[in-house]
C-alpha cells in the first residue's frame, strides 16, 4: 500500500521502517520483504488490520514494469510488446457465446500467439474492449442497461503436433484450456492478468450470450514476447474468416455443464442498477430517515472538489 503523503512525509505508523513489529517476524520473511529498503510512500500492514478496515481492493500498476511476474527483475531485462486486434462478432456466423454451449462456442474468433522466453512464467495482460457502444448509449439515454454485452475470453495451449485447418482454426481436440473467464461482466472493458509458460497459445474472445453482434478491441500485453499473429488471416487489416457455425441451439435448453470442461460454468453478473442507488444504500445504511434528509439538504448546499489521478 502507499500512504497519501507520498515522499513528502514518511509513514511512521505500525510496520514502518525500523518499527518494533518487525521483531516478531522471522528473519527469512524479513529478508524477502526487505522493509528497510522500501521507497518513501510505501508501507506494510498486518493482515488482521487489512481484513478489519477494508472490504474491497483494486490493484493499480503505476508503471508497466509492475505487471511483471518478478518485481526484482532489472528494468533492462524486461521485454514488453503490445498487440492490438480489432474484431467483430456477427450473429449467426462467429458469435458463439461462452463455453456453456460447446456446440457454438468454437465458432468464436481465434487468435494465436507465441511466448518465447527463458523464464518459467511470463506475465500476460489481456484487455477486451467493446468499441460500438455509442449508438447503444444514445438509444438507452446513457444508462448502463442495454449498452454493454457481458464479455470474457479463454486461453488455450496448443497440443504438440496440432495444426490449424485451411481457415487457420484449431480443432478443440488440439487445445487445452489454461485460463477461462468465470464471471462475465456487463461493462465496456474487462482486463485480466495471468502468468503463462513459454509456448504457443490460442485466445478466444466471446460474449456470455451467443448471437450477440458487437465490435471489439483485443489488446494483449506480454512480457518477453517474441511473436503474435492472427492465425485466421495474416493481413494487418484483420478480417476474420470462420468456418460455418453449427445450427443454433435453443437457449432454454442450454446445459450449464460441458463434457470438455469440468470446472464450474461461468456466471454473468446482473446488469448494474443505478449507481446512485447502490452508493446511497451503502452510505445511509443504519441511519433513520430524518438524519438522511438533513444530510441531503446539507449536501445540496456544499460544493465539493475531487481529483481523479489516472
Amino acid at each position: 500500500l502507499r500512504n497519501p503523503w507520498g515522499k513528502i512525509e514518511a509513514y511512521k505508523g505500525p510496520w514502518c521502517k525500523g518499527a518494533s513489529e518487525w521483531k516478531q517476524v522471522a528473519p527469512k520473511i524479513e529478508q524477502v520483504l526487505q522493509p528497510n529498503k522500501i521507497d518513501d510512500g510505501q508501507f506494510f500492514m498486518s493482515f488482521e488490520d487489512y481484513y478489519t478496515f477494508f472490504n474491497s481492493m483494486d490493484t493499480v500498476h503505476v508503471d508497466i514494469d509492475g505487471l511483471a511476474n518478478d518485481k526484482l527483475t532489472n528494468d533492462t531485462d524486461l521485454s514488453w510488446n503490445l498487440i492490438q486486434i480489432r474484431g467483430e462478432w456477427i450473429s449467426g456466423k462467429n458469435a458463439g457465446g461462452c463455453d456453456n454451449d460447446p456446440k457454438t462456442f468454437w465458432t468464436n474468433p481465434q487468435y494465436t500467439f507465441d511466448i518465447a522466453s527463458n523464464k518459467e512464467k511470463c506475465a500476460l495482460i489481456v484487455s477486451l474492449l467493446q468499441t460500438d457502444t455509442a449508438q447503444k448509449r444514445i438509444k438507452s439515454n446513457g444508462t448502463p442497461q442495454g449498452i454493454y454485452e457481458a464479455l470474457g475470453f479463454y486461453i488455450f495451449s496448443i497440443r504438440p503436433g496440432s495444426m490449424p485447418d485451411s481457415n487457420g482454426i484449431y480443432d478443440k481436440s488440439g487445445l487445452i484450456e489454461v485460463y477461462g473467464t468465470r464471471t462475465f461482466l456487463y461493462q465496456k472493458e474487462i482486463t485480466k492478468r495471468c502468468e503463462l509458460s513459454p509456448r504457443k497459445y490460442v485466445i478466444i474472445p466471446c460474449c456470455f450470450v451467443k448471437d450477440k453482434s458487437a465490435k471489439y478491441l483485443l489488446r494483449i500485453y506480454i512480457e518477453g514476447i517474441e511473436k503474435v499473429s492472427n492465425q485466421n488471416n495474416n493481413s494487418n487489416n484483420i478480417k476474420l474468416t470462420d468456418p460455418n457455425p453449427n445450427p443454433p441451439v435453443n437457449p432454454n435448453k442450454l446445459s450449464n455443464t460441458s463434457k470438455l470442461d469440468t470446472k464450474p460454468s461461468p456466471h454473468p453478473i446482473p446488469q448494474p442498477s443505478n449507481r446512485d442507488e447502490v452508493y446511497d444504500s451503502w452510505y445511509y445504511n443504519g441511519m433513520n430517515q430524518k438524519d438522511i434528509e438533513k444530510l441531503q439538504i446539507k449536501a445540496k448546499q456544499t460544493t465539493t472538489s475531487i481529483c481523479l489521478i489516472m
